[in-house]
């Protein structure tokens, strides 16, 4: 045996056992009667998130799985439907265009 596993006189140290008092004090009961972890509270007050937003990542961690954001993902309100798009496009072209004469390069320009 090492030193470190004997004591002063040469005597096996014991071995400690875990306090289980020590736990409980870190579990607080709400009004409702349901006990709360006193370090996972903080947490959640220490970086601002909701226990619902905890328990998900802490259940798509034991699936294995990467927390996927959900914004964003609606179509854009704004969007002109690629049809009409062509539309516009065709009717614009269809105005009498001329040669610039000062671009240096032949471009199409409207006839202003």
């Amino acid at each position: 045996m090492s030193s470190s596993e004997t004591g002063s006189d040469g005597e096996p140290k014991k071995k400690r056992t875990r306090n289980p008092a020590k736990y409980k004090r870190n579990v607080i009961k709400n009004s409702k009667g349901q006990q709360t972890d006193k370090v996972k509270k903080a947490f959640n007050s220490l970086y601002g998130i909701t226990e619902a937003r905890v328990r998900r990542l802490c259940d798509l961690l034991n699936e294995g799985k990467s927390p996927i954001g959900k914004r964003g993902c609606h179509p854009k309100a704004n969007t002109v439907p690629p049809e009409i798009s062509q539309k516009i496009h065709e009717h614009i072209f269809c105005f009498p265009r001329k040669k610039a004469y000062y671009a240096g390069k032949d471009i199409d320009a409207f006839n202003v």
